[in-house]
């Protein structure tokens, strides 16, 4: 949150993404300075590289937060901190913990990697690969990966009905 706080306080306190384009605690400036097309495209791709790093860097840091029962409840007070839903967390940690720093393909985005934990572990780098050089979005991804899989069935516990 100290780091939040002082973004957007000053141009010191701003992350620079282009020329003329600042990331604060809440949203994008811009300076004056006229824009081009390049800066623009720029800006953008280090915007969604933020982004990406956060849901990573915020499973890795729950982990390593688990690995110190010592901080008891200072550990929880952080991820209230967050206020991202326990969901959201859950998911963060469940693709961090998947893929290992050195098994994170830098070619494609947390959000893939999250949906190839669909598929064996054995089968995602395979897939994440392919995904990559196929230029498909994560929801691309999720569709195919749902229509390659047979639907599972479910089983009436008390009558043995199948549907």
């Amino acid at each position: 949150p100290e780091l939040l706080n002082h973004i957007g306080r000053g141009t010191s306190q701003r992350v620079r993404l282009a020329d003329g384009v600042y990331l604060t605690r809440h949203g994008i400036v811009f300076s004056d300075e006229p824009l081009s097309l390049e800066e623009y495209c720029l800006a953008v791709s280090r915007c969604t590289q933020i982004a990406n790093a956060c849901q990573w860097g915020l499973g890795d840091l729950i982990i390593f937060g688990e690995d110190h029962a010592e901080w008891g409840e200072r550990y929880s007070q952080a991820l209230e901190a967050t206020g991202k839903s326990y969901d959201t967390l859950r998911q963060c940690v469940r693709t961090a913990r998947a893929y290992p720093m050195t098994d994170r393909l830098p070619t494609v985005s947390f959000s893939h990697h999250r949906e190839a934990l669909a598929v064996p572990p054995e089968e995602r780098r395979a897939v994440l690969e392919d995904a990559a050089a196929a230029g498909i979005s994560s929801a691309a991804l999720r569709e195919q990966l749902a229509a390659a899989s047979p639907p599972q069935r479910t089983v009436c516990p008390q009558c043995g009905h199948e549907w």
